[in-house]
């Protein structure tokens, strides 16, 4: 737990009404990429979500005891892959009742943390190597010009960089005595959107698995997303916060992927037949030292670190 206190309930606290919800209008208010001191991987760590907008699943309160369960989920699990961060998904989290130490002034808020397998697409020119760094010392390419908005499907032909990070802690912040934006048309339009992107790629999209880690990230299939599938929107602000917190057993990394015609994806390979991974944090991305920061951070209210990867989108 970094930026919440724990508290007895309120008198007079809502209690959460269970139910799947969309959280309407949850918009990216902060990003910091300090764990990747090399300029060149910093848009490894995205905040930017293509995806439609995110699914919450509540079970209800039932008493001081039992403030419910909640967790956060993609809004179609068999949506296509889109260039960003991909939404996050996680599992049933136990709630408590907190303190935003970092917003205060909003009141009590049910809260859950957990850890999550956050994945970022890039596409291919947005993360390359200074000229001096590769092999063949060739000039840097001209960056390509930018894609139209709607063009955010990873679709069959695309050289792409899949960037893993497993492990991502999450908290959730639920302020009950906060209502959101109740603008549901804008979500219906943005999966209406999304929806008619992505039915040029329906086939399945298997991950590769070379490794442990990167097979712990469930494949996706791509179709159209249902209009009629959208649950009711959340009536409540959620704020959701991010955090990248040095393991010792996993490394973030980057691959370079074709999406074939079949919607499989192939590793790119270099000259030598090696495949194009890029390991993320640099020489000076020290574990150790970070993990000791977390550890002290944890006992008091939380200040970001300069080295450390952080975003942070509520539906204010």
């Amino acid at each position: 737990m970094f930026d919440a206190s724990i508290i007895a309930k309120p008198s007079k606290f809502p209690n959460l009404v269970g139910g799947a919800y969309a959280v309407p209008n949850i918009r990216w208010e902060s990003q910091q990429s300090g764990c990747l001191p090399l300029e060149f991987q910093k848009s490894a760590w995205s905040c930017d979500v293509s995806a439609p907008p995110v699914m919450i699943n509540v079970i209800s309160s039932q008493g001081p005891g039992y403030p419910g369960q909640s967790w956060v989920v993609n809004e179609d699990e068999s949506a296509p892959f889109l260039y960003g961060m991909q939404t996050p998904h996680t599992f049933p989290q136990d709630l408590d009742i907190v303190i935003d130490l970092d917003d205060e002034d909003n009141g009590p808020a049910y809260y859950f943390q957990t850890t999550h397998d956050k994945l970022v697409i890039l596409r291919e020119n947005e993360l390359m190597k200074p000229a001096n760094e590769r092999r063949d010392a060739a000039p840097a390419a001209e960056p390509e010009p930018p894609l139209p908005d709607d063009d955010v499907v990873v679709k069959a032909g695309d050289v792409a960089w899949f960037c893993y990070w497993n492990d991502t802690f999450v908290e959730g912040f639920i302020y009950v005595r906060q209502n959101a934006s109740r603008d549901f048309e804008e979500i219906e339009a943005q999966a209406t959107a999304t929806a008619a992107t992505a039915a040029s790629v329906a086939q399945p999209v298997q991950l590769p698995v070379e490794t442990e880690s990167v097979a712990q990230l469930a494949p996706k299939t791509a179709k159209p997303i249902s209009r009629r599938a959208m649950p009711q929107a959340f009536p409540y602000v959620l704020k959701l916060e991010e955090r990248n917190l040095p393991s010792n057993e996993f490394r973030p990394f980057c691959q370079k992927m074709r999406m074939e015609a079949d919607q499989s994806l192939t590793p790119i390979r270099d000259d030598d037949g090696e495949e194009v991974i890029i390991l993320l944090g640099g020489q000076s991305f020290d574990f150790d030292e970070d993990k000791e920061t977390s550890r002290r951070s944890r006992l008091g209210k939380r200040k970001e670190a300069a080295n450390s990867c952080h975003c942070q989108w509520a539906s204010r």
